[in-house]
This record gives C-alpha cells, sequence and structure tokens, in this order.
C-alpha cells in the first residue's frame, strides 16, 4: 500500500467519521426538537381550543364552538379527541355524535335518561382512558363557571410523523454526505498527488545517488513546508557527500604521494649504494672515499624511513581515536622546555628555508600545567610544521606562551567550542606565521579529518601532508580538556591551544 492510497484512505475516513458524528448529533438534535415541537403543537392545540371555549361561552354562540371542536380533527391529522366539558354534559366534541346534549343529571351523577350512551360524560378524563392517546387538558372559568378543555393525540400518528420528518433528514444527510465524501476524495486525490510527486522525484534523485552520481541536485521547488526542507537537505546532503567523495580522493592521492614518495626515495638511495659497491669491489682504495656520500645517503634513507613512520603514526592515531582508544597521560609539566625543543627540531629547516624561526624570552615565568609532554610535543611540532611549510622565503614564524584569565577564555576571537575554565586561568601557546593565510570560509575546517584548504597543497613547500595533522592534534588538546583555535593576521595565520592550569 504505497502512501498514496494510504493518505486518500486516510482522507476519506477522517470525512466519513466528522460526517457519521455531524450527522448523528443533527439526527439526535433534529429528533429531539420534533418531539419539542409535538408537545408544542398539543398545547398549542389545547390553548386555541380554550380561547375559542371562551369566546363562544362569553358570547353565548355554542355553533362556533362546535364547528370549530369538529373541524380540528381534520385539520390536525394526528389529533384523535377533543372535547369540552362543564362537568356535567359535553359542549363540544370532535365526534358530533357525542355532543352537544342536553342530558339532566342527578346529584349523584346518575343519568335520568340513557339515549345517549356514546356520551363521554365525565368529572375527569385521564391520559389511561385510552390506551396510546396522550392527553393535555386545561380548566377554565367562565362567569364564575368552571369548564374543561382536553385534547388527545394519537401518539401512533405523532411518532409516523416524527419518523417521516427525520427520516427526510436522515436523506438529506446522505446526499450532504455523498457530495462531502465526493469532494473529499478529490481533494484528497489532489492533496496525495501533491504530496507524492516531490516524494517520488526525490526517491528517484536518491537512487540517482546511490549509483555514484553525485552531480544530481533537486530544483528548488519554492515550499516552505516539510517537504521544501527535505528537498534542501537533500542537496545539502549531496554537496557534503560529493565534498567527502573529493577529500576521499585528496586522501588516496596524498596516501600514496606519501607512501610512494619516501619508499621510492629509499630505493633510489639503494640502488646507489648498491652500484657503488658493485663497482667498489674491484677498486677497494675506493670504498674509503666513498663512505662520505654512503654516510650521506644513509641519512636520506633514514629520513625518509622516518617521513613513512610518522605518516603511519599519524593513520593509527586517528584511527584510535576513531574508536575512542587514544590514551593520554597527564603530569604536572612546565610548557617551556616542550616548546624549546619543538623550536631546537626545526632550526635548521628554517633556518635553509629562509624562515626566521623565535621563541621571545618569557617576561614572567609560567605556571606548570597538567598535560602530557609527549602529545603536546606532538602537536607544537605539527604546528610549527605547518607554519614553516605555508610560509614564504623571508617569513617570520613566532611561538609564544601565556597565561590568560578566565575573562578571555568567555570571549574568544573566533566562533570556537566552549573554552576551558579550570580555577579561572589557562596556558595559551600560541604558532604565528607570516605566510599565505587560511580564507575565512575554511578557518573553522581545518580541523576537521582529511581537510585541505583548497589550493593550499600547491602552494606547501615539502611534503604535501593528508589532512590528519590538524584533527589529531584537535584531538590531543580536547582530551587535555583544552581547545584550539586558528586566527587570520593578514598576512598569515595564528594558531592557538589553551590547557587547564
Amino acid at each position: 500500500m504505497n502512501i498514496k492510497f494510504k493518505l486518500m484512505l486516510a482522507i476519506d475516513l477522517l470525512i466519513l467519521l466528522t460526517v457519521g458524528m455531524f450527522g448523528g448529533i443533527i439526527y439526535t438534535s433534529e429528533k429531539a426538537i420534533l418531539q419539542h415541537q409535538a408537545l408544542s403543537d398539543r398545547e398549542s392545540v389545547l390553548q386555541s381550543l380554550s380561547k375559542v371555549t371562551m369566546e363562544s361561552l362569553l358570547s353565548e354562540d355554542p355553533e362556533l364552538l362546535i364547528s370549530y371542536t369538529a373541524d380540528l380533527k381534520r385539520i390536525i391529522t394526528n389529533l384523535d379527541t377533543a372535547y369540552v366539558s362543564d362537568g356535567k354534559k359535553i359542549l363540544a366534541h370532535t365526534d358530533p355524535s357525542l355532543a352537544p346534549r342536553q342530558l339532566p343529571l342527578s346529584y349523584s351523577g346518575r343519568r335520568i335518561r340513557t339515549t345517549a350512551d356514546k356520551l363521554m360524560v365525565k368529572t375527569d378524563v385521564t391520559e389511561t382512558d385510552r390506551k396510546g392517546i396522550s392527553f393535555s387538558k386545561k380548566n377554565i372559568t367562565v362567569n364564575s363557571r368552571s369548564y374543561t378543555v382536553a385534547v388527545g393525540f394519537s401518539d401512533l400518528k405523532v411518532r409516523d410523523e416524527i419518523e417521516t420528518a427525520l427520516n427526510s433528514s436522515i436523506v438529506r444527510i446522505l446526499k450532504a454526505a455523498a457530495l462531502v465524501f465526493l469532494a473529499a476524495t478529490l481533494l484528497a486525490i489532489w492533496l496525495s498527488v501533491r504530496m507524492t510527486s516531490p516524494i517520488k522525484k526525490l526517491v528517484k534523485a536518491f537512487v540517482i545517488t546511490g549509483e555514484g552520481r553525485l552531480d544530481y541536485k533537486l530544483k528548488a521547488n519554492g515550499r516552505r513546508d516539510e517537504i521544501g526542507t527535505l528537498n534542501k537537505e537533500f542537496n545539502r546532503m549531496v554537496d557534503k557527500l560529493r565534498e567527502l567523495d573529493q577529500m576521499k580522493k585528496d586522501f588516496v592521492s596524498s596516501v600514496t604521494h606519501e607512501l610512494k614518495s619516501p619508499v621510492g626515495a629509499i630505493e633510489s638511495y639503494l640502488d646507489l649504494m648498491s652500484y657503488e659497491l658493485s663497482r667498489s669491489v674491484k677498486d677497494p682504495e675506493s670504498c674509503a672515499a666513498k663512505l662520505p656520500r654512503f654516510q650521506e645517503n644513509i641519512a636520506f634513507i633514514k629520513q625518509n624511513s622516518q617521513r613513512l613512520l610518522r605518516f603511519i603514526t599519524d593513520l593509527l592515531d586517528a584511527a584510535r581515536i576513531e574508536k575512542g582508544k587514544f590514551e593520554i597521560v597527564k603530569k604536572r609539566a612546565r610548557i617551556e622546555p616542550v616548546i624549546q625543543d619543538a623550536i631546537k627540531l626545526f632550526l635548521e629547516r628554517a633556518k635553509a628555508s629562509g624562515i626566521e624561526l623565535k621563541f621571545p624570552e618569557q617576561k614572567a615565568k609560567l605556571p606548570e600545567a597538567y598535560f602530557d609532554s609527549e602529545q603536546i610535543s606532538q602537536v607544537l611540532i605539527n604546528l610549527v610544521s605547518n607554519a614553516l611549510k605555508f610560509t614564504p622565503k623571508g617569513g617570520v614564524v613566532t611561538v609564544t606562551a601565556s597565561i590568560v584569565p578566565q575573562a578571555a577564555l568567555q570571549q574568544p576571537e573566533t566562533e570556537t567550542p566552549e573554552p576551558v575554565r579550570s580555577g579561572g586561568m589557562a596556558l595559551r601557546v600560541s604558532v604565528a606565521d607570516t605566510g599565505i593565510g587560511i580564507p575565512q570560509t575554511d578557518i573553522d575546517k581545518v580541523f576537521e579529518k582529511f581537510y585541505q584548504v583548497p589550493g593550499g597543497r600547491s602552494q606547501a613547500a615539502g611534503p604535501k601532508g593528508t589532512g590528519l595533522g590538524l584533527y589529531i592534534v584537535k584531538s590531543i588538546v580536547e582530551a587535555h580538556g583544552g581547545r584550539i583555535f586558528a586566527e587570520n593576521l593578514k598576512p598569515g595565520t595564528r594558531f592557538s591551544i589553551e590547557l587547564p592550569v
């Protein structure tokens, strides 16, 4: 059962339920109204007969009362009996044969003459006098004499009249329900088509995307409801998938390069050394002269093997971070020795590249912090290495360390995660360069796994990297309860880490 049919069925069932509910309410209400109307009609007839009786008695015109009473049954179809009595005789009756009769009665109420056996002469008439007849009575006084006016309606006729009216109402309700149901069905078809059409397009788009076509996007439909939101989110998902696919391609390319370059270099130097050694066998005296060159080749082999090892270590660290198995061992230590070791590691490289690498002398002694020296050393090595990689000849890379108050942490210069608040102070280490900088749109993305700034690889000096370094750095800093953020300096960029004191 597809969603289109389900929607139509749901709307039709809802309409049927609504029509049934309102139809029941209308039927019940109309039945109550008709029953009340029947009672009102009975009272109205009683009032009219009482009024005519008073007029007839006051005008001493018995024919008026007799003719009016006799005509009532013809006019009012559900009337069974109506009469007027003074307690001794019937003055008027719907049956002309029963009134009027001048029958003198004894004081005991017995008839003197019995020529009118059909006369309904009683001092009281109750509703039980005749089965299926509902009586209403009214006592009136005219010229100091009391008269009883009574009307009796046939319950069967009243019920039949009510049922006839209700049946007519049911027919009207059913006709209205049929029209409403037809209109609801047409509305349901229109709504289902309108709602399922974009869903079908979305399903088609998912199928195409699932086949690997990441260039397919849905056209903007201008809708502001959930369907429109789904349309926008699908396009955003496709953009993200395309971005991830490009990152995957870049990563594969980087991995290939990072693996192939050092392995190729090692192989080349080993081939060269093998060739030189094979020649030295024929000329042993020249072997000693080639030892410095062999040592230089071995140094290059070691350098490339370290580069390969560092790359593999990054991959393993990223895998451990993903699995949540990345561990740090924090101890109370000073940050200055860690910074100085990182500076010493890159001094020769900076000098060879024509870049000034400096760590200004601290004006005040920094307090100890609680961190893993080895991991923080890896963080600083990565930040300094990146700074040198993207700083041109003649540039400057500066490493600074300072203690910052809690107020500074509450108002970071850029959009960053919530800062650390431990004792109100934090240790900040910054690596600033005068290089090419990072576009503002990418400055928060550089910490994502495998992300590399577009165009940055072509401007980097030395190994291009894989986009894992800053991701690992961010994970290490956050594992310490700290934070890392980047700022544009124009020119250059500054990366800062903050660790709780």
